[in-house]
């Protein structure tokens, strides 16, 4: 027997988890239909140390729009700043060990824009599971950085990160607090499409970051008007 894939393999048992779970009843749906939610959250973004490791999620502020009781379109604007780790490292210097690693700061300014599906739910209607699927587009702005290398001699390096583009998924979770405000949390991978310049102005060498992928991990608030 043919062996399914694996994005079958997982979505068929969170399809059948969701046909098992009741939704809110039908004469609540009119009532969400055209509401507004809008929030505040903050969080983290992990990755894998090119070019960071971390950056902390200072606030993302969204506003979201239900045109169905399961289906919602979501706006977001999100604020980050942090360490752009070691850039000597991407030009192929080594820094002086002896003062620990040298990082540039970077702060990132971003705007996104996704559909939410209603998942699950419990038959309260207090408990719901999303799925989001989205794009988004981010400014960075990252400092120059300069320090002594191994052996002697110094670098400066000077970083042109360009704008990024993301393509996004991920789950939230609702939990509601009453008719207008709920807790939400929510986990995502975002991928960044990437191209990063980055030089050094002492030696000439030169390096750069392609595509990456990062996860978010957010926390926060909702209130509906």
């Amino acid at each position: 027997m043919t062996k399914q894939p694996w994005i079958v393999r997982v979505f068929f048992p969170v399809q059948m988890l969701c046909g098992a779970c009741a939704l809110p009843p039908a004469e609540q749906e009119a009532a969400r239909e055209g509401r507004w939610d809008f929030g505040y959250r903050a969080g983290t973004s992990l990755g894998k140390g090119e070019p960071a490791n971390d950056l902390p999620i200072a606030g993302n502020a969204f506003a979201r729009r239900w045109f169905s009781e399961a289906s919602a379109w979501k706006l977001w604007v999100e604020s980050a700043a942090g360490d752009f780790e070691e850039p000597a490292k991407v030009v192929g210097l080594e820094q002086d060990q002896s003062i620990g690693a040298i990082d540039a700061d970077q702060e990132v300014l971003t705007f996104g824009a996704a559909y939410e599906r209603l998942l699950a739910s419990s038959s309260s209607g207090r408990h719901e599971l999303l799925g989001l699927v989205g794009l988004g587009w981010s400014s960075i702005d990252v400092d120059d950085v300069s320090g002594p290398l191994e052996g002697g001699g110094t670098f400066d390096i000077t970083t042109d990160p360009g704008d990024e583009l993301l393509a996004t998924a991920g789950l939230e979770y609702r939990l509601a607090l009453s008719a207008r405000w709920a807790l939400e949390a929510e986990v995502r991978y975002d991928f960044h499409f990437a191209d990063w310049k980055v030089r050094d102005t002492v030696s000439g060498s030169t390096g750069e970051i392609d595509d990456y992928g990062t996860y978010g991990v957010l926390l926060g608030i909702a209130f509906s008007p």
